[in-house]
């Protein structure tokens, strides 16, 4: 499995067959990086893309603090502007992380039918969202901890009838 950009100036391998989960993220913030309703993230175990000597200098970051209350920081492609991963803390195994962000659609051949695993995806931010949520998924009205993203126990973190999207006329739908 590879990630890269547009413009290809960045590069890199991921070397995990799977992800840990898919997060699709209805929050304000992910609304203004996309232009779109949500963002899609693929989570993976941490792999360090961020210390290579090709990478690096073609990345460029902005860091914010959402309500969550830790610093989450964005690389992008110097070259194309794309994103390509969010990192939450210090970054990296020494930093306390485990895992960290790449965006869905910078995926090579992404298998957007993984969209369809209710084990797999998770949605956040809930409450911001203006589409609804699919039944039977896993879905949080803000912030999810990592222990939330990887929990598939049953009942936990499932979504309940008062939906965001449907406060604004938009029901849920199944995928």
């Amino acid at each position: 499995m590879e990630a890269r950009c547009q413009c290809t100036l960045i590069h890199f391998p991921i070397p995990h067959t799977k992800p840990l989960a898919i997060v699709v993220c209805h929050c304000n913030r992910c609304k203004l990086l996309t232009g779109s309703v949500y963002n899609i993230a693929a989570i993976f175990p941490w792999f360090d893309i961020l210390s290579s000597p090709t990478v690096l200098p073609n990345l460029s970051s902005i860091s914010n603090t959402p309500d969550s209350g830790s610093t989450v920081t964005g690389y992008f492609c110097k070259g194309c502007g794309n994103r390509m991963v969010h990192v939450e803390g210090n970054g990296g195994a020494e930093g306390g992380r485990e895992w960290f962000s790449v965006a869905a659609a910078r995926i090579v051949g992404f298998d957007w039918t993984v969209l369809r695993d209710r084990d797999l995806v998770v949605h956040c931010w809930t409450r911001e969202a203006v589409v609804g949520v699919p039944e039977g998924f896993r879905a949080f009205e803000g912030h999810m901890e990592r222990e939330e993203m990887q929990s598939k126990g049953e009942g936990e973190g499932k979504r309940d009838d008062t939906d965001a999207g449907a406060e604004m006329g938009v029901g849920p739908r199944n995928v």
